[in-house]
């Protein structure tokens, strides 16, 4: 996957769409966007050691990557969401405890 740019008459790089892989057909395809593009990934939360995220799930920062080539503009990065609060049992998934927990007093 690729973003789709431009540059413009004022030397401007803009975002037209992007080039992906059509997993049914095998086919790369280019869709072009009118109202802008939206990156969706899902995070990044495969780069640390222990995460909530469930099993195989591809969060390694891939839409960063992917701004990055295309020559955005990305700042701030230390503000990605971090959520601390998870529940630890041996040999078990992690998931994540509501803050509510200890706005009842809960001690974790």
């Amino acid at each position: 996957t690729e973003l789709v740019t431009a540059e413009t008459s004022t030397g401007q790089k803009v975002c037209l769409g992007t080039n992906v892989l059509n997993k049914v057909t095998g086919a790369q395809e280019t869709l072009h966007s009118t109202r802008g593009t939206v990156l969706a990934s899902g995070g990044l939360g495969a780069i640390y050691e222990h995460s909530t995220n469930p099993p195989g799930f591809n969060a390694l920062g891939s839409s960063t990557a992917l701004a990055t080539r295309a020559g955005a503009d990305t700042s701030d990065l230390e503000y990605i969401q971090f959520h601390p609060t998870a529940l630890y049992v041996p040999n078990e998934s992690r998931f994540l405890l509501t803050e509510a927990l200890r706005g009842e007093g809960a001690i974790l």
